[in-house]
């Protein structure tokens, strides 16, 4: 029987989509209304993304 995952925050869902659109995209990085269209979400959606980023994200030191 296969074993169910916990469930996710909506905010990290956003932060996975967020991410890998950042990684995709050319160095420079891309604007809240590039990230809208490229992942598909609100700009409501987006903030929560980058927000949960931030705060999942390894410091660099």
């Amino acid at each position: 029987m296969p074993r169910r995952r916990e469930a996710r925050s909506p905010a990290e869902h956003y932060c996975d989509l967020v991410r890998v659109a950042l990684l995709e995209a050319r160095p420079v990085g891309l604007h809240t209304y590039q990230l809208m269209a490229a992942t598909r979400l609100t700009r409501s959606q987006v903030g929560r993304g980058i927000r949960q980023f931030a705060t999942s994200a390894p410091r660099r030191t």
